[in-house]
């Protein structure tokens, strides 16, 4: 599935519609299509349908990621994982300690982080990331300016993924951060501070319990 720029676009139009009073919108120009209802427990919207692992892989584009999805699964149930979407980089401490705090908080609740880097399951990078994507029930995507102060787009096109596949995803965004990116304005986010990091668990704790999900 190839998610572009205007998709996002009329994404966000057809949550606005829902916001006026409508109760139901079909969101058709991706591929596969979506239903965007509103959700009455927390006042959010949702999509009603969440692409199955198997509905990926079962999609002819998607059919040589099966083995490694399948691989994923055997040692990950789907419903516990969460598909981590950051920069990362392996000599600054800070996003070490962003990725420990964040699966840590997961862990506590019954759920295991993932990010991309974790594992190779195929050896083009952008199919590796769609084999967590695809294997991951939720997500959480961290936006902030701690090294750089260029906009990450990969991050936004992760998020795209995720949403148009029914995952239900955590913005994270470093309070630094003046704005999100204008892909993203309007989506509804946790900010965190990067000198307490403690801030970070008490954003995901709030999303999980929202979430409804158990241990």
């Amino acid at each position: 599935m190839k998610l572009r720029q205007k998709d996002l676009a009329n994404l966000r139009a057809a949550i606005d519609l829902i916001g006026q009073g409508a109760t139901k919108v079909e969101f058709s120009s991706i591929d596969p299509p979506m239903i965007l209802t509103h959700k009455e427990h927390f006042g959010e919207i949702e999509a009603i349908n969440v692409i199955t692992p198997e509905q990926v892989y079962n999609d002819e584009r998607y059919a040589h990621l099966k083995s490694s999805i399948n691989r994923f699964l055997r040692k990950n149930p789907f419903e516990n994982n969460v598909f981590i979407m950051m920069r990362f980089y392996d000599d600054i401490d800070i996003f070490k300690n962003i990725e420990k705090e964040i699966k840590d908080t997961l862990s506590e609740n019954g759920l295991v982080g993932h990010l991309a880097k974790d594992r190779r399951y195929k050896r083009d990078m952008l199919d590796n990331i769609k084999v967590y994507m695809a294997s991951c029930r939720y997500g959480i995507a961290v936006f902030e300016m701690i090294r750089d102060t260029d906009f990450n787009p990969n991050i936004s096109i992760e998020f795209g993924y995720m949403e148009a596949w029914g995952r239900n995803v955590l913005l994270l965004k470093e309070q630094n951060l003046p704005n999100l990116h204008t892909d993203i304005v309007g989506e509804l986010y946790e900010e965190f501070n990067q000198d307490r990091l403690s801030t970070i668990r008490s954003c995901i704790r709030r999303w999980i319990r929202d979430l409804g999900h158990t241990s």
